[in-house]
């Protein structure tokens, strides 16, 4: 009965990892540079999901790996002083989730975010794209006034000329 069970289990799972009897963090140690450094998350998926052939262990890691790599390349472009995750631990963790004490696709070693460490930043994130955006909206308030200034005078320079015309058409 156990053996049935873990079968239906094991075949829910989306993703698979490729690394067999080795945990990720033997994955991580075997794979640190020169300096000792570990690689980062999105090619420690990489490395624990794709097979020597080149293939992917399922089409569902390929899309993760694809969506972090997007979404790291997305924060490189933008400002650097962006307060939403913008470490390759916080976009892995924020595309596969995560639960107390694991992060999925780094097992239990790493400690996901605080929520209120990540609340906190969302929230200063946010605040200060609503003061960019009143700042904008100050901007634009300044430029329609002006137009309407413009407009205003355009207006009256016609109604002088259509009140010269009707008098010139008046006297003929």
């Amino acid at each position: 009965a156990m053996s049935e069970r873990n079968k239906v289990n094991r075949s829910k799972q989306v993703i698979n990892h490729v690394t067999g009897r080795r945990s990720f963090k033997q994955v991580s140690w075997i794979e640190r540079n020169e300096e000792g450094e570990e690689p980062a998350a999105h090619e420690l998926w990489r490395l624990t999901h794709k097979k020597k052939d080149g293939s992917w262990g399922s089409e569902h890691s390929r899309e993760v790996y694809e969506t972090v790599k997007d979404k790291l390349e997305e924060l490189a472009s933008q400002s650097c002083d962006s307060p939403v995750a913008s470490t390759p631990e916080e976009v892995l963790s924020s595309v596969v989730g995560q639960r107390s004490g694991h992060v999925r696709g780094r097992g239990c070693g790493p400690k996901p975010p605080l929520k209120s460490a990540t609340t906190a930043a969302t929230i200063a994130g946010l605040q200060s794209q609503v003061k960019d955006k009143e700042e904008r909206m100050i901007q634009m308030e300044e430029v329609i006034s002006k137009q309407r200034e413009d407009l205003d005078k355009i207006q009256e320079k016609l109604d002088r000329q259509h009140e010269e015309m009707s008098s010139q058409l008046n006297e003929m």
